[in-house]
């Protein structure tokens, strides 16, 4: 790669680019939802004594052919991430981190757009509504 004027320019771009985001409605709402899930103290326990379980979990995983009991673990730490998953401020800190991803999704297939309609988008997103997604169509299209 070629380090020129050119491409000092399109980082500094990238840096304005981003600066704007910092103060985009999706952007400040990702960022109070944060900050209520950072202080949410029953949502803090609760990750604790979830990673507790998790670690110990892991530990004993590569036994669980041999101890039934292992299973029953799994089972009981799924129940408690379906349990975390529903505090609200864990559900409006992963709905703000969609509403985010989705805003990035676009500004990034945007600039892939204006580049050329060949050049796709990876967003890493399987609910994404971006029409250059070429995962699963297993040669049915042209991307």
């Amino acid at each position: 790669m070629i380090y020129d004027e050119a491409y000092f320019e399109l980082l500094e771009k990238s840096r304005e680019v981003g600066q704007r985001l910092r103060r985009h409605p999706a952007y400040l709402n990702y960022q109070a939802a944060k900050k209520a899930f950072a202080a949410d103290a029953a949502v803090q326990a609760e990750i604790a004594m979830f990673g507790r379980a998790k670690e110990k979990w892991e530990e004993q995983r590569t036994f669980a052919r041999y101890r039934p009991e292992i299973a029953k673990q799994q089972h009981t730490l799924q129940s408690q991430k379906a349990r975390l998953d529903q505090y609200p401020s864990v559900a409006a800190l992963h709905q703000a981190e969609f509403a985010l991803q989705k805003v990035l999704d676009e500004v990034a297939e945007q600039i892939a757009q204006t580049v050329s309609e060949k050049v796709r988008v990876d967003h890493g997103n399987p609910f994404s509504a971006a029409k250059h997604s070429c995962g699963g169509n297993h040669g049915k299209r042209n991307c």
